[in-house]
């Protein structure tokens, strides 16, 4: 899938870029690129249970700080189904402690959501989109409007 993006061929939608990650959507897949600040380049990290199909897409990532101060962070990552089917957001932990093929957990969360979901937009905890301060509610755009969920630490 990635090589594809060589030639400019992924289907993206959402490109999230944080300090030390970049978090890309689409209709091919979710993909989630560390740093490594020793070799100055940015790689590929598998992320459990995103398999793209004629079926289904990506259309959102997000990845926020778990909130207990432990060095966690969050991914949320918003499935839709194509056609007029509900959408979900699913919940996977990052623990970079770990070893590389088991930093990112497999899906222990999912959140129905109204039918073609398409954008996550995190509120901080001082009401800013700041991106290096926890999250205290996501917001998703989708065909009903939108929903507004309290984010609590994991």
């Amino acid at each position: 899938m990635v090589d594809a993006a060589v030639n400019n061929e992924l289907h993206l939608v959402s490109v999230r870029a944080l300090p030390g990650a970049i978090m890309l959507a689409g209709k091919d897949g979710a993909f989630f690129f560390k740093y490594s600040s020793a070799e100055d380049s940015y790689s590929l990290v598998n992320v459990p249970g995103i398999a793209p199909t004629e079926k289904i897409e990506y259309s959102d990532f997000w990845c926020f700080n778990s909130g207990l101060n432990d060095g966690k962070m969050v991914f949320v990552i918003l499935r839709k189904p194509k056609g007029n089917k509900d959408s979900a957001m699913e919940f996977r932990s990052f623990d970079p402690s770990l070893a590389p093929e088991d930093q990112i957990s497999d899906t222990f969360k999912e959140i129905a959501l109204p039918a073609k979901a398409q954008r996550i937009t995190a509120l901080r905890v001082d009401d800013s989109f700041d991106p290096m301060l926890d999250v205290k509610q996501l917001i998703v755009a989708h065909k009903q409007g939108a929903t507004i969920l309290d984010v609590v630490p994991f």
